[in-house]
């Protein structure tokens, strides 16, 4: 069975006639019961034990549909009375936000906390999300404060995962920071 996942995107005439269409944006994604199922758990049975495969993992977010849209394509977030995202669309909103966290050249992990960052990174991650997303009622300063909050919050446990991902006690300091554990880390901010 089929899983969708419905967009309210906005598309911009390219011209200064102002908005071109509204429509609903698609993305289906097909996935088989039987065959995860077979490929889960694949007994073989020699002198007495069971082997199984392990559980295929998903993989990391990476909201490629939203980061390759077309120039002035919007997707519509609806804000509740507290200016926070509600919807499927909001749903997409933290995802992508996750993702800018995890992105070197916007949030760079080589800072010790969120508070030393300058603002200029803060700032173009905010423009970034404004410019693929559009908020009803209009953004205000509480839900431009709720996004920065929510990026700080993705940007943490993102410096926290890659240290679980590398950290190992008997290694010296220098060994584990000549191992980078992700290919989404920059080689150069990796150092501290």
């Amino acid at each position: 069975m089929a899983r969708r996942r419905k967009l309210n995107i906005r598309h911009r005439a390219s011209d200064n006639e102002g908005i071109q269409s509204t429509s609903n944006n698609t993305n289906s994604t097909n996935v088989e019961g039987s065959n995860v199922a077979e490929t889960r758990s694949s007994p073989c049975h020699a002198e007495g034990v069971i082997q199984v495969e392990p559980k295929r993992a998903r993989g990391p977010t990476k909201i490629i549909d939203v980061w390759e849209m077309e120039d002035g394509d919007l997707i519509i977030v609806n804000l509740d009375k507290y200016g926070r995202p509600i919807g499927e669309e909001g749903t997409t909103l933290t995802r992508f936000i996750g993702s800018v966290a995890r992105r070197y050249q916007y949030a760079p992990i080589d800072y010790k906390s969120w508070k030393v960052m300058p603002n200029d990174y803060k700032e173009e991650m905010l423009k970034l999300i404004e410019s693929k997303f559009e908020f009803v009622p209009p953004i205000n300063d509480l839900t431009r404060e709720m996004l920065k909050s929510e990026l700080n919050e993705k940007w943490r446990q993102w410096k926290g995962d890659i240290k679980s991902m590398a950290y190992d006690p008997t290694k010296t300091e220098e060994e584990v920071a000549s191992l980078v554990p992700d290919d989404r880390v920059d080689p150069n901010q990796y150092h501290d």
